[in-house]
């Protein structure tokens, strides 16, 4: 996926701009790239630091996390110059995948402006990545309720967004402080990184709260972090809206079933279903990244995308592949000479189809690409072979899938009609370092000159 800021210009939409307006707002007015090398560094580092100070409350300090983090004007800063950006290229990424995209072109055809409600909207990440995706549509407004207790962050993300926009009669945005308080229905709901942060228990209602917004046809997009604990729990709010519906709905993405997820908080499996955006990220952020340590040329994060489905005359749901399944797992190797017999012997009595006889005719020795396979039919399933069929995140047809091996399903509470089992050392443990929900020892790495914009890692 290239990165959204590459795009300078998107029917309607300056991107460059949002960058150039992001910037001053960053460093008080100032014209970033006409600053002394001496005086970039030092802003840079001192910006840095609060980006550090912000990253360990969200990951290792969220107990003393404030309730209002975003009213503190340094925090708000730090926030924007490490968080907003990223959240913004994941949106996008989200709302321009095929499975999601079609779903979205559906509004483009309607005579009357996109309403978005964007709940715990911050500076509009969201809203933003969504506006993107879609501003190439041409004849297309955008409503935007931003449902956002801090003034300022709002009124930042107002800021950049307004800056972008070729024409400003396109754009209407307004904020509420609740749910409650905003009239009419939406197209789009979105809520980025917002459950992670409300008590569980309020969680289920919250969401379900929110959903009653959303129109006939509509879209809801969930993001959360990559991470494990956060990942599950958005699994589990899924599983709740699966066994009781608020109203008929698709799942768009990324699960192709409607069963529960057998990678949900219930599972005792060590692994979680979360993806990855490699991109190329702004020189700025990249720049910040080197001071602060962080990295984020690889976007990690767990997501939801469900469509409320009504009968329409004007809406014809879009015909797409009729795919297999889709890979929540990297590759990794297994078997060998280390342990190549006993993989061997799981995997025979595991054997779902050996199409090429690629197990058949294997001996002890002999190393696999293993990949996690979450199926059409809610199933895990293990796909072998001498290479990967795809990346994380990719949806492949069976027939890419010659050798494929049954998976433990891992969810043992038997109220809730899963398989038990024991943990099986062989599940796939393949998990992002910055995934985890533990801090970083790394160090801020600080630089005497001016950073350069790392390649993205492929």
């Amino acid at each position: 996926m290239n990165s959204l800021f590459d795009i300078s210009t998107r029917s309607g939409i300056r991107m460059d701009k949002y960058l150039q307006a992001w910037s001053l707002r960053l460093f008080h007015g100032k014209d970033f790239a006409t600053l002394p090398d001496a005086a970039r560094v030092a802003e840079q580092q001192r910006l840095a630091a609060s980006v550090k100070k912000l990253w360990k409350s969200f990951n290792a300090n969220r107990k003393n996390l404030e309730k209002h983090y975003l009213e503190d004007p340094e925090v708000l800063r730090a926030y924007a110059g490490s968080f907003l950006i990223p959240n913004v290229q994941r949106i996008f990424a989200i709302a321009t995948s095929p499975e999601v995209s079609a779903a979205l072109a559906y509004f483009a055809t309607l005579d009357r402006p996109l309403r978005i409600m964007d709940f715990g909207a911050g500076p509009l990440a969201a809203s933003t990545g969504i506006v993107a995706a879609l501003c190439h549509e041409n004849r297309l407004q955008f409503e935007i309720s931003a449902i956002e207790r801090s003034v300022p962050a709002f009124q930042l993300g107002k800021e950049l967004l307004t800056a972008a926009f070729a024409n400003p009669e396109r754009l209407k945005v307004s904020s509420a402080t609740s749910v409650q308080k905003v009239t009419g229905m939406a197209d789009v709901i979105l809520a980025a990184n917002v459950f992670n942060e409300l008590p569980v228990a309020h969680r289920e209602k919250t969401l379900r709260g929110l959903l009653e917004k959303l129109d006939d046809n509509g879209v809801a997009i969930i993001l959360e972090p990559g991470q494990d604990v956060h990942a599950r729990d958005l699994s589990s709010l899924r599983n709740s809206l699966v066994k009781n519906p608020p109203f008929r709905f698709d799942i768009l993405a990324p699960c192709l079933h409607k069963k529960k997820c057998p990678l949900s908080a219930e599972s005792e499996r060590s692994d979680w279903c979360w993806f990855q955006n490699t991109w190329k990220p702004p020189m700025l952020l990249a720049e910040l990244d080197r001071y602060s340590g962080l990295r984020h040329s690889e976007l990690n994060y767990s997501y939801l995308v469900i469509q409320k489905t009504a009968p329409s005359a004007t809406f014809k749901k879009p015909e797409t592949p009729s795919y297999f399944a889709r890979l929540v797992s990297d590759a990794i190797t297994v078997g060998g000479a280390k342990n190549g017999s006993s993989f061997l012997r799981w995997a025979r009595s595991n054997t779902i189809i050996d199409g090429d006889y690629f197990l058949e005719d294997a001996i002890p020795d002999t190393e696999f690409q293993k990949t996690l396979l979450c199926t059409r039919d809610g199933e895990l399933e293990a796909a072998l072979g001498s290479r990967a069929p795809g990346r994380r995140g990719d949806l492949i047809l069976e027939k890419d899938v010659p050798c494929r091996c049954q998976e433990r399903t891992g969810l043992t509470n038997p109220k809730t009609g899963f398989s038990t089992g024991e943990r099986n050392r062989r599940d796939i443990e393949l998990h992002s370092p910055r995934s985890r929900t533990k801090p970083s020892t790394k160090k801020p790495v600080q630089l005497a000159g001016k950073a350069k914009s790392p390649k993205p890692h492929r």
